[in-house]
């Protein structure tokens, strides 16, 4: 969480997502990122930092991560190729 310090970071126990934005922005810091909105419900306000509970105030800027399936970073480029080949094996 950017509003505590970098080493005492702490993790969240998973929580649900609410709504995912359909366009991507640019991030507001770096103008060369694209970014996607999201509101990820948390199961609980407290976040446990150094053994001490720490209520979540609105505002605090998170870094989570979305599982959105089970692709790969090397089936991007290969993705193309891949349906070309499943496709012509197939009878039409």
């Amino acid at each position: 969480m950017q509003a505590i310090g970098r080493r005492e970071d702490g993790v969240m126990p998973v929580g649900r997502r609410r709504l995912i934005s359909n366009d991507a922005k640019q991030d507001d810091n770096d103008k060369k990122n694209w970014v996607f909105t999201a509101q990820v419900a948390l199961p609980t306000d407290t976040m446990l930092i150094e053994d001490k509970q720490l209520r979540l105030t609105p505002g605090m800027t998170v870094i989570t991560e979305m599982k959105t399936g089970r692709r790969t970073i090397v089936s991007y480029p290969f993705s193309p190729l891949i349906q070309h080949a499943r496709e012509s094996l197939h009878e039409r």
